[in-house]
């Protein structure tokens, strides 16, 4: 009788031992597979970093040609599972504040003109004038 309680006793710490080494297991292969899909975010956003601060500079030169020189240009982007991202470009330059409507519009017309890689990617454009001249 003694024998049949101390193996019963070996089975349970056996059983129990074999359940920890499978949780283990099963905590680092799904530990593996997130590794693995953030990289493939990693690889995304790096992509897209890239792209962005190319048009980033692509709008700064337009600026430039357009007669502002040295603005501040500030890219938020708004991304929301099946639809496309939406950015919202800032332009920070003293003179901006001075322009009409018209003058406004045909910049941002200018603006549009610049390629993103991501063609259904929505921009909109908010010029800013500087308070202090």
């Amino acid at each position: 009788m003694r024998k049949e309680k101390k193996c019963t006793f070996i089975e349970k710490k056996y059983l129990a031992v074999t359940l920890l080494f499978i949780g283990v297991i099963l905590f680092c292969a799904k530990g593996t597979v997130m590794s693995r899909e953030m990289d493939g975010n990693l690889a995304d956003r790096q992509y897209y970093r890239t792209i962005e601060n190319k048009y980033i500079g692509e709008m700064r030169d337009v600026l430039e040609e357009c007669g502002y020189k040295n603005c501040g240009i500030t890219m938020t982007k708004v991304m929301e599972k099946d639809v496309p991202d939406k950015y919202t470009v800032l332009i920070h330059h003293k003179r901006l504040r001075s322009l009409d409507e018209t003058r406004k519009e045909s910049l941002e017309a200018e603006l549009s003109g610049v390629s993103f890689p991501v063609e259904e990617s929505r921009f909109f454009y908010v010029f800013l004038g500087s308070e202090n001249d």
